[in-house]
């Protein structure tokens, strides 16, 4: 009756156990060191002087003990996994995979390339969800072969990884090292490519944070279909929004130009054309204003064979970096958009 009251006080009984964090530990053992606290208080208040200080001692450790394993056993069951499983992790008796490696409701088995932050990042993620999971990590870092993150074993690169796909039951293999160069990342895809199993590229949190992501998928398209004429006619056109948005307006309309036409420039496409307004003529307004600041930047970039990127870091490149530009840049100016006006 002592404790309870403190263990809701911290919130014991309020956390979702499907996303518990380690962090919780740190807080049940202040909860646990509160509720002993708390009871020394009250045997003193009641004047009860002969009970053994070893038994408040074995009640902390218990009740911690005791609050850890539940919380932790409830939040494997919850995504997934076996009484038996549960036992086994909690213990550390042996690596262990979720039964969802087998049955496919619960999500793609998947192997994650790259045992470091990123990649245990991503492997949280993927537990809370059902479109993947997680079965094991592949690194080439020597130090880290044949040890286990999250229960997971991690298998080194040069091990025979066809024997590990077929262990693991892994149908895809996801790349998370988003810190490697262009160079060694192509020489990975290169050799796991080989196995013939569908690798994915995923992104670091800085990535999707800068919006560099956005860029480079631009970038994959144009270079994965090898475009040849691309139609620029993402932007906002209508004239009473942007005139109360116009900072956004400006960032969507000319910097969303400009950005698009150097990854053009970058994948090598023939031809841009820009999807502009009649309102871009003699603006009186922030839409038409931002539309004939981006046909000025195509003019201005039409005139330049070579040149140094707007932000290069988003597009992997490095300040002072010089590009060629073999893209024809033209434009076309539609008439009102419905309701703009």
């Amino acid at each position: 009756m002592v404790s309870l009251p403190i263990y809701i006080r911290f919130g014991l009984y309020s956390a979702v156990l499907r996303y518990m964090s380690h962090q919780v530990l740190l807080t049940i053992l202040k909860a646990a060191v509160a509720s002993i606290l708390m009871l020394i208080a009250v045997f003193y208040l009641l004047g009860i002087n002969n009970m053994p200080r070893g038994v408040t001692v074995l009640y902390c450790c218990f009740s911690g003990l005791f609050l850890s394993l539940t919380r932790y056993g409830v939040r494997q069951w919850l995504r997934g996994y076996t009484l038996k499983d549960v036992v086994r992790i909690i213990f550390s008796i042996q690596p262990v995979t979720s039964p969802k490696q087998v049955n496919k409701a619960y999500g793609i088995p998947v192997l994650i390339y790259g045992a470091g932050a990123a990649g245990v990042q991503l492997a949280e993620a993927l537990n809370k969800s059902r479109e993947y999971h997680p079965v094991g990590f592949l690194d080439d870092n020597d130090s880290l072969k044949g040890r286990v993150i999250m229960g997971k074993r991690i298998y080194h690169l040069a091990s025979n990884i066809e024997q590990v796909i077929r262990n693991t039951g892994a149908e895809e293999i996801l790349l998370a090292i988003p810190s490697l160069g262009r160079s060694r990342r192509a020489e990975i895809l290169r050799n796991l490519e080989l196995l013939g199993m569908p690798i994915k590229t995923m992104p670091g949190l800085s990535d999707l944070a800068s919006g560099r992501l956005k860029i480079q998928e631009i970038l994959d398209v144009m270079r994965r279909y090898s475009v040849e004429t691309l139609y620029h006619a993402a932007a906002y056109k209508h004239v009473p929004i942007v005139q109360h948005n116009v900072s956004e307006g400006l960032r969507n309309n000319v910097l969303g130009t400009l950005y698009t036409a150097q990854a053009a420039i970058i994948a090598g496409v023939k031809n841009f054309v820009l999807i502009s307004t009649d309102k871009a003529v003699r603006p009186t307004n922030v839409m038409g204003a931002s539309k004939r600041l981006a046909e000025m930047v195509l003019q201005a970039l039409s005139q330049e064979k070579l040149f140094q990127l707007y932000h290069p870091e988003l597009f992997g490149f490095h300040p002072g970096d010089v590009i060629n530009n073999i893209t024809r840049f033209t434009m076309v100016r539609f008439g009102n958009v419905l309701g703009s006006s």
